[in-house]
């Protein structure tokens, strides 16, 4: 099977998930995960940032040997209308508190996420994101 690496990056209530094209092959998601873990420095190569002169996502693509494309291939709010914060018990009489609720979060089509973006952050020339996490894709692509 093929993967693909995915990132996740946030700013604020806002989070797209972000693939290349750098492919490789796995026996199953376990083994991908094992050599996603070898590939995060993967996203060392880019940085997504919102510019209001593109009004979009754009990336900074550092020159490297594993891709030469960059996306985002979901685009999600996290919407506090749709539900309230949880409170997650850790054991020992410890507490987290508030805690996000998945219910909350929302998938958007590009043009309406870059709407609420762009609503959310009026007086921004630019705006980054920051890295939350990284995961795997299974993706009918072929290796390069």
């Amino acid at each position: 099977m093929n993967y693909a690496v995915s990132f996740l990056y946030q700013s604020d209530e806002f989070e797209i998930s972000v693939g290349t094209n750098h492919v490789f092959e796995a026996q199953n998601r376990e083994e991908a995960m094992k050599k996603a873990a070898t590939l995060q420095k993967l996203s060392d190569y880019f940085s997504p940032y919102y510019t209001k002169t593109e009004g979009d996502i754009v990336f900074d693509v550092m020159e490297n040997n594993y891709f030469d494309q960059v996306f985002v291939f979901e685009y999600t709010f996290y919407d506090e209308t749709k539900g309230d914060y949880l409170t997650v018990d850790v054991g020992d009489g410890k507490v987290l508190s508030p805690v996000m609720n998945p219910a909350c979060y929302v998938k958007l089509d590009r043009s309406a996420f870059l709407q609420c973006f762009k609503e959310h952050y009026p007086g921004k020339e630019v705006v980054t994101f920051g890295s939350l996490s990284y995961g795997v894709e299974e993706t009918s692509a072929k290796r390069r």
